[in-house]
């Protein structure tokens, strides 16, 4: 027997024990990794479950077979076959959805993802994948297309790095690479199952999840996640969407992500709304949802979730002007993302009416809000040098002082661009050749200025609890320069570095990052 245990270390994704038959207790080993990973099992199990009692199973047609599309089943009676002998879920656990393909079955519990997998001709081997719902990073489903496409989909995002890349055979490309455990995919027969009503299950648990499992054993799914949606939901929906016109009333599509297609949760409301070529980008108050319409009939739509809580960084990018031609980038804690290996989410707004600033600042606020602003006093060098002040963005990314005055930067990025919040301060802030690195309260805000010109310009943010490290290296021999870096936890980022100017004072910048980020 085999137990692999999945994790985000660099170069340690997995780790393979093996067990000799009849040396050792399978299950008791998985219930022991269960209580540790999911939570002790002390609580009692939960009495409730979607309205499935009784359900007869339906057998899948021919197609459905070949392709293994699961379709749903009676969750309580899966309940109650996993908690008896041998034990395999918690006490504490329940079955709240389950699934079966032709031999598989995928449970969805209060606390994981949890699929059976029978092996070989004869199914005698079995493995058993544990998917706690803390470990999802992004979610989504997609609804059928067109034709004869009779399926659905539901798929989770890990924050496990468990991509393969295969060897390349002789003068051959190399295959595509594989996902394995980063991304989890699962087919179902879309006239057995309610994809939406699977959409704010899992929406539920995963936004609830955040970084903390045991919070989820005593919730419970509500009436509203497992009511009926409409039937003509998603063809009206997609009616409505591909109307003329990029600005979206945030009030009308709260009404219809409520209703007439309804993934919202019930607490949850729509802020911003805007179209991108035939798709859609929505920002809630618990998280970011993308609409991509797939194929050439656009008929198959995938809903694809990112809860603030798993945002781990965020950089707006923009040719000049802060209300168009712009381009939104999003970093969390995963590895596979648009059917390749991915670490950062980039969101073309070249095409909706979209105010960047706004967006920024409503990220800002769910992202890094919450986080405590305490202040650190390190003298700085620059205060003489910037008496004036600046007139505008551009004339401080020219100026030619490396060390800047933090009151003068401060004013700044409150008025023109208008990035920071209002109980948000700069402690220190220096230019780096004709990039600027700016510590804040509560983030690590970094300006580059792309291309030849410079005129596009990313400002990428970095709350102070994702910077794990730093390192600060004095100029050497001739024409070297003094370098500094910011070491980052957040995928697509890991070490941020800058060349310093001559006039940095490296050992002042040195005592910042030791009282800010020890």
């Amino acid at each position: 027997a085999d137990i692999v245990i999945y994790t985000s270390i660099c170069d340690v994704n997995r780790i393979n024990l093996d067990l000799r038959k009849g040396r050792g207790d399978y299950y008791a080993l998985q219930k022991y990794f269960s209580d540790k990973i999911l939570g002790m099992d002390t609580a009692d199990p939960s009495s409730f479950a979607p309205d499935t009692d009784g359900l007869k199973d339906k057998k899948p047609g021919l197609f459905g077979w070949i392709d293994n599309d699961m379709r749903t089943i009676d969750a309580s009676m899966v309940n109650e076959e996993l908690h008896s002998n041998p034990s395999i879920l918690q006490n504490c656990e329940t079955v709240e959805m389950a699934f079966k393909g032709r031999r598989d079955i995928l449970c969805l519990t209060t606390k994981r993802i949890f699929w059976i997998d029978k092996k070989g001709l004869k199914g005698k081997k079995i493995k058993y994948v544990s998917v706690p719902w803390s470990s999802v990073k992004a979610f989504g489903v997609s609804t059928k297309g067109g034709g004869f496409d009779n399926d659905v989909e539901m798929f989770v995002h890990t924050n496990v790095n468990d991509i393969f890349y295969p060897p390349r055979e002789g003068d051959n490309p190399p295959p595509p690479p594989e996902p394995r455990m980063s991304y989890l995919e699962c087919s179902l027969v879309a006239a057995n199952v309610d994809i939406l009503a699977i959409k704010r299950y899992m929406s539920e648990r995963c936004i609830l999840a955040g970084d903390d499992a045991n919070m989820l054993s005593d919730t419970l799914s509500s009436e509203y996640i497992l009511k009926k949606s409409p039937s003509t939901s998603a063809g009206s929906f997609l009616d409505w969407i591909l109307k003329d016109g990029t600005a979206i009333n945030p009030e009308v599509i709260n009404q219809k992500l409520h209703e007439e297609h309804p993934i919202l949760l019930q607490e949850e409301f729509v802020i911003m709304a805007f179209k991108c070529g035939r798709d859609m980008f929505v920002l809630t108050n618990k998280r970011v949802i993308e609409m991509d319409r797939k194929g050439l009939s656009g008929k198959k739509t995938a809903w694809i979730s990112i809860p603030y809580s798993n945002i781990h960084a965020y950089s707006i990018e923009s040719a000049g002007n802060f209300d168009r031609d712009s381009e939104l980038r999003i970093f969390g804690d995963f590895y596979w993302y648009d059917d390749r290996p991915c670490r950062v989410i980039k969101q073309d707004m070249r095409k909706g009416s979209v105010d960047i600033i706004a967006v920024e600042n409503l990220i800002s606020k769910v992202v890094i809000g919450g986080m405590k602003a305490e202040s650190v006093a390190v003298e700085s060098k620059a205060g003489s040098q910037s008496a004036g002040g600046f007139t505008s963005f551009s004339a401080m990314m020219k100026d030619s002082s490396a060390e800047l005055d933090p009151q003068v930067v401060n004013e700044q990025f409150h008025n023109d661009p208008a990035l920071l919040q209002e109980d948000e301060v700069v402690e220190y802030a220096f230019k780096a050749v004709r990039d600027m690195v700016i510590y804040t309260s509560k983030r690590c805000l970094i300006v580059d200025r792309k291309g030849i010109t410079g005129k596009k310009v990313e400002f990428l943010s970095i709350p102070l609890k994702r910077c794990k490290g730093f390192s600060v290296q004095s100029a050497g021999s001739f024409l070297s320069k003094g370098n500094a870096a910011i070491i980052s936890n957040t995928s697509g980022i890991g070490k941020k570095d800058f060349n310093l100017n001559e006039s940095v004072d490296i050992w002042n910048l040195q005592e910042f990052f030791a009282k800010k980020l020890l």
